[in-house]
């Protein structure tokens, strides 16, 4: 730990840039997010939903995710279609068009976010 701090300390005094925020070593590409109050290599965004910052190191999982729920969507929706038939003429057919229509609206707008990515 005794050498990791003295890098870092000899670093500081090399380094020109520093983060104003967080008053850190700031590489080339980093931006400081002011939702995670840290600095992140490469940010493209904080996002809500996940309720992180997405950069660098987990961009890749982001966009797996986004992908990941797209097709779980769509296999709903199969799933949907598939069981309408038998569900037509019961009385919870009006719960199943719900979940048909949000389940398309779910699938359409993870896929919109997976091509904007």
């Amino acid at each position: 730990m005794k050498y990791r701090h003295k890098t870092i300390e000899d670093l500081r005094r090399v380094w020109k840039r520093h983060c104003n925020k967080c008053d850190e070593i700031k590489p080339a590409r980093t931006s400081h997010c002011q939702m995670c109050n840290e600095c992140v290599f490469a940010m493209d965004h904080h996002c809500p939903w996940v309720n992180n910052c997405l950069g660098a190191w987990n961009y890749r999982y982001f966009v797996l995710f986004i992908s990941y729920l797209s097709v779980g969507s769509a296999w709903y929706v199969l799933t949907l279609v598939a069981i309408w038939d038998h569900w037509i003429y019961e009385v919870e057919s009006k719960h199943l068009s719900f979940l048909l229509i949000m389940n398309v609206g779910l699938f359409l707008v993870m896929l919109l976010f997976l091509f904007w990515q």
